[in-house]
């Protein structure tokens, strides 16, 4: 009797060894429904049509923003998947007080609601239990893992209340891409904002659904007139729709300021997250879509926009780049190496002004 040996399935990198819940780290998160199937949009064979859910989770997402230590750099949300880039900010929780940690689990998960299904005022006793727990608390307020539980677990129980029906909404624990560098970050970004366009739901970027750049682009839209350029951005970045998100220009910080901390409530701070304008950003990945589109990795539309002239962008290792992200636990640009000209802390580093050498190709 012939043996043949047994395939070998290498096992995949514990999540833990990962990702930190101690230290600044650019994720890009992703988790799918069940058996692929377009449980938050329309569904082919019987027509039901489940749109409403995708506003689900954009609204879920925009909720979690201001209550973790999670900045949202970008997301996408498509009829049977959503994607989101995270930037993990320990610092910021660990300015937080005690009391502070209380109050935001509570409006997290509060154990006793109004009739509206709101959380109810927290009572003396509440708060100081969960006092009592807040080294714990807030580790878990800078935690990815936490951040996505808290967005799958009540996307899926609200599914199914509104189905009639039990089981799995999506098909498992969410997978998750470890951002290494500036580079990286930007290419996560831009896939996430053109899974509409990857998933075949328009050719124009700035009409895909349910996408951080089409909300950017809405409060860019609705800034007045008069208002223009760098005024106009910083305008844009607290508009209605996007001002949860993390800005995409880089600001001046007043020196009195700790510089972590945002100043409002709707995002955990108030660092960007890249030093692109929202016009080049969009140029960009307008361009790479085009270049998607003729043949993905392979092929490379000419006449790139400028900012791909000023990055001095390699293309064909920009395009490997954006096909790497939901296939491995961690993505660098290929031969990135680290800039000299300003980067002194994992923070700065990310929202600081990118250096072409973090994404031109080096010379052998």
């Amino acid at each position: 009797m012939m043996m043949f040996p047994k395939a070998v399935a290498m096992a995949r990198i514990n999540r833990r060894l990962v990702l930190s819940e101690t230290e600044i780290q650019v994720v890009h998160c992703t988790n799918r429904c069940v058996r692929r199937a377009n449980l938050c949009g329309i569904d082919p064979v019987t027509g039901r049509d489940c749109e409403h859910r995708r506003q689900w989770i954009r609204d879920r997402l925009a909720f979690l923003a201001g209550i973790f230590a999670v900045d949202v750099l970008a997301f996408s949300v498509t009829g049977n998947q959503f994607h989101v880039v995270l930037r993990s900010r320990p610092d910021v929780a660990r300015e937080w007080s005690n009391e502070e940690v209380a109050i935001r689990w509570w409006q997290l998960f509060p154990q006793r609601r109004t009739r509206e299904g709101k959380a109810a005022e927290p009572a003396e006793m509440d708060l100081q239990v969960l006092v009592a727990r807040s080294q714990e608390l807030r580790l878990r307020f800078s935690s990815i893992s936490w951040f996505m539980r808290c967005v799958s677990e009540v996307i899926a129980r609200w599914a199914n209340a509104e189905d009639q029906c039990t089981g799995r909404f999506w098909e498992g624990r969410f997978k998750s891409t470890l951002l290494e560098d500036n580079a990286a970050v930007l290419g996560g970004m831009i896939f996430v904002d053109l899974n509409g366009v990857q998933a075949s739901e328009t050719s124009i970027v700035e009409d895909s659904h349910c996408t951080s750049l089409r909300a950017r682009l809405q409060d860019l839209a609705a800034v007045p007139p008069e208002v223009s350029g760098a005024k106009a951005e910083l305008s844009a970045a607290t508009g209605e729709q996007s001002g949860w998100l993390s800005p995409m220009k880089c600001q001046e910080v007043d020196e009195h300021s700790s510089g972590t901390c945002s100043t409002n409530r709707r995002r955990a701070s108030d660092c960007c997250c890249t030093n692109l304008s929202l016009i080049d950003y969009q140029q960009l990945a307008e361009w790479t879509a085009a270049c998607v589109r003729s043949g993905g990795t392979r092929v490379v539309v000419e006449y790139p926009p400028r900012v791909v002239r000023t990055l001095q962008i390699d293309a064909a290792g920009w395009l490997t780049l954006i096909s790497r992200f939901s296939k491995r636990r961690t993505c660098s640009f290929p031969r990135s190496t680290i800039s000299k000209t300003g980067a002194p802390g994992p923070v700065a580093g990310i929202a600081g002004q990118l250096s072409n050498r973090w994404i031109a190709r080096q010379p052998s």
